[in-house]
């Protein structure tokens, strides 16, 4: 989405803060560029947010779950990202699964699905 807009000539401090790469403009740059107030990085991150968010309440709404954990890099963007998300879930989620549902990031950041991986693979292993 950053790409899309600066393409299409959106004034924005996300160029500025990826050094004028574009090849470096991932969500921790978007992030950084919200957090310092600018406009465009604020409409993406709440755009991904709500995307996001739809995803998680048909998740909700089909599986009702006590947790769902989200991690990756975007995870790093914290309460910019998790307040639209639950926002979205409250607003759209079945009555009964939205109040139960609790929606956290994930304590292993970006390195879950390698320690998931490498449990994985222990558990197979043959002893």
């Amino acid at each position: 989405m950053a790409r899309e807009r600066i393409a299409a000539g959106q004034e924005t401090l996300i160029m500025e803060l990826a050094g004028g790469d574009e090849g470096r403009v991932n969500a921790e740059v978007v992030a950084g560029a919200a957090r310092a107030g600018d406009d465009v990085a604020l409409a993406i991150i709440h755009e991904a947010a709500t995307y996001l968010g739809l995803g998680v309440t048909n998740l909700v709404n089909i599986l009702n779950p006590e947790v769902v954990v989200i991690g990756g890099g975007v995870s790093k963007i914290g309460d910019m990202l998790f307040d639209t998300v639950r926002a979205t879930v409250r607003e759209r989620a079945v009555e009964g699964a939205r109040e139960s549902v609790k929606i956290v990031p994930a304590r292993l950041g970006s390195d879950a699905g390698i320690v998931g991986a490498a449990a994985l693979a222990l558990k197979l292993a043959p002893s």
